[in-house]
């Protein structure tokens, strides 16, 4: 995006201890300093503390902090609400904390929002909000080098670090999503980007976030064209049984989705299912270079799944090693269930186990995957279970003597057994 330079007079806000529940409004352009460190006192739900309603606004907190008094927890308390259809707009250089709403709140229809060297602490709705809707997209967006951490979920309601819905043109960079956490109550998200396009996460580290039935480090659904790289997801927790998941990246019902060098492990729930990288119901989705380690789960755990509709998607040149079904699980290095067409190549796939322990598991009989160039090693039970009635098939297991008709093949799938 492109950088926003403004030459406008200074405002200060000068020092607030106690605030109350109407919006302190900036609506005139310029740059606007907080002066001291602001505690809000609010009387009303649903209101916010600092109400940007102006364009072309640098609103710089100066290294201070704004939070709500925390003997007064009336509900939906924003600390800095970004009106609609604004542009050019940066907050900066400060921490937001212990806001029982959103911590920053976007509106629909902005254009050019930038949230730079920002903390936002306990918040309990959201850490971060971009709240556009299908008639009134975000575009053109940066959050840099931000730490969001400890969102709780408000009411009942889902955690989530940060929040993009219905955006274009998101640049998530350098920044630490850590902790965000709905308990046992409801899902949690370290960063959530729902019907969004040609949104880039770089360079982020997403740890310890969780939910009851579903705790997700990075989550996209439905959505195009997104680029993850250099990002770690780790020890992201689900509590539930059942069907209950915690995954690392979850990619759901989403098509053309690039991640690349990145880490997934430690994710755990003990009770039900776990999964370092999760792709269902989409299509063209590559995971590339990516590491998928240690996952724990007391029914499944895999590093890879693709599931459901999945279709025409990679994994290739990864790794899944060591992903545990527990004692009465299943552990997976990669599991393709139901899905078609896609490409898994050049991956390694090491002590896997559980149970049951498996290198790689295709549910499909007479599969339509490629599966090509990888090897596996030292899993609990099978290298491979892949079957395929008809036609031809790249040699799917091997021992270290079976090599003499397929070994000058580069595509030649190898099980090594100890």
């Amino acid at each position: 995006m492109k950088k926003l330079l403004l030459l406008i007079p200074l405002w200060l806000i000068t020092n607030q201890l106690k605030a109350d529940s109407i919006c302190s409004v900036i609506n005139t352009p310029g740059i606007s300093q907080l002066g001291g460190d602001a505690l809000a006192d609010p009387t009303d739900t649903n209101d916010s503390m600092y109400c940007i309603n102006v364009s072309n606004v640098i609103f710089d907190l100066g290294g201070f902090n704004i939070a709500q008094d925390p003997s007064n927890r009336i509900a939906g308390f924003n600390a800095i609400n970004i009106s609609p259809g604004l542009s050019n707009i940066v907050i900066r250089n400060g921490t937001v904390q212990g806001m029982t709403g959103v911590g920053i709140f976007v509106g629909a229809g902005c254009n050019n929002i930038s949230l730079e060297n920002m903390s936002v602490i306990d918040c309990d709705a959201t850490g971060i909000l971009f709240n556009g809707n299908s008639a009134s997209v975000i575009q053109d967006g940066l959050v840099d080098n931000c730490l969001i951490y400890s969102c709780t979920g408000a009411n009942g309601n889902p955690a989530y670090g940060l929040r993009l819905i219905y955006c274009d043109n998101i640049n998530v960079q350098g920044s630490t999503f850590d902790r965000n956490d709905a308990g046992d109550t409801n899902n949690g998200y370290g960063i959530s980007s729902e019907w969004c396009t040609t949104c880039r996460f770089g360079d982020c580290e997403v740890n310890a976030n969780g939910g009851m039935s579903l705790g997700v480090g990075i989550n996209i659904y439905n959505s195009q064209w997104s680029i993850i790289q250099n990002c770690n997801a780790i020890n992201t927790v689900g509590r539930g049984t059942g069907s209950a998941s915690a995954i690392g990246f979850l990619i759901d019902t989403s098509n053309h989705t690039t991640i690349s060098n990145c880490i997934s492990k430690h994710n755990n729930n003990v009770l039900a299912e776990a999964y370092a990288f999760k792709a269902t119901n989409g299509s063209d989705n590559l995971f590339s270079n990516c590491e998928a380690n240690q996952t724990i789960g007391g029914t499944i755990a895999a590093g890879f799944l693709f599931n459901n509709t999945e279709s025409a998607s990679s994994i290739i040149n990864s790794q899944a090693r060591v992903n545990n079904g527990g004692t009465a699980g299943t552990g997976y290095g990669i599991l393709l269930d139901t899905a078609q067409n896609c490409d898994i190549l050049f991956n390694n796939l090491t002590n896997n186990n559980g149970l049951v322990g498996v290198g790689l598991k295709d549910t499909v009989v007479d599969t339509t995957n490629l599966i090509a160039g990888t090897v596996s090693f030292n899993n609990a039970t099978a290298g491979y279970q892949v079957s395929r009635t008809t036609g031809s098939f790249p040699v799917i297991t091997a021992s270290l003597g079976d090599f003499s008709t397929t070994l000058t093949s580069k595509y030649v799938n190898i099980n090594f057994i100890q």
